[in-house]
């Protein structure tokens, strides 16, 4: 009974991840290709971090920074997904949340650190409310962060994370590559359309690529 429950689960997970991989790739060519002025903003984001992570003081504290949002990032999907908090503990090296509750074990809350750049979001939903003279400010945040986010999980998606153990490496790094191709997509596409349209014309996208394979396999 149990196999009959995680096939399908497999079968729309992997799915998911062709789908968000495959979006990905259209998004960042059509983007280079017709829209590349509107990333200005965006590109000088990442060379600022890539400038920051050289100054001394903080790139010392680099480590107790990545790992303090690591386990915030687990605390704030927790509560979304209404779970106890009980400890939230984060050294330099390490750190640790306890959480209880329906579904404790939840796949959402042990992945969310590698595969949803939070700062980044923060600053695409601020986008909303600027006005057109300020979007160069949120764009230059956006890339930055992505930019941070993007260094960290190349720091601390390994193998030996119980994080990702916890659910087996099939199922962890599909998940987790599945979601950051969906949500990087969503943050370069809120640089030219805006968080809401983004979500709007992702969706819109995917269903027009499932009806393209559909009419291709069986048309």
């Amino acid at each position: 009974m149990k196999t009959l429950f995680i096939i399908p689960v497999y079968i729309l997970l992997a799915t998911f991840m062709l789908l968000s991989g495959w979006q990905l790739i259209e998004t960042t060519y059509w983007l280079a290709i017709k829209s590349y002025k509107l990333y200005m903003w965006f590109g000088i984001g990442v060379g600022v971090y890539l400038v920051l992570r050289k100054i001394p003081l903080l790139h010392k504290n680099a480590e107790w920074f990545e790992t303090q949002t690591h386990e915030w990032l687990h605390t704030i999907v927790a509560l979304l997904f209404g779970q106890k908090i009980h400890a939230v503990n984060a050294g330099e090296k390490e750190g640790v949340m306890y959480h209880s509750g329906r579904f404790s074990r939840n796949i959402f809350i042990s992945l969310a650190p590698y595969c949803l750049p939070l700062y980044t979001y923060a600053f695409c939903l601020l986008r909303l409310l600027s006005d057109r003279q300020t979007l160069y400010i949120f764009d230059l945040l956006i890339g930055l962060t992505l930019a941070f986010h993007l260094s960290v999980f190349l720091k601390q998606a390994k193998p030996y994370q119980t994080d990702i153990k916890e659910f087996g490496y099939l199922t962890s790094y599909t998940f987790i590559a599945a979601f950051l191709f969906f949500n990087i997509t969503i943050v370069l596409l809120t640089v030219k359309t805006g968080l809401d349209d983004a979500f709007i014309y992702q969706f819109e996208q995917y269903w027009k690529n499932i009806l393209s394979v559909w009419r291709h396999l069986w048309g």
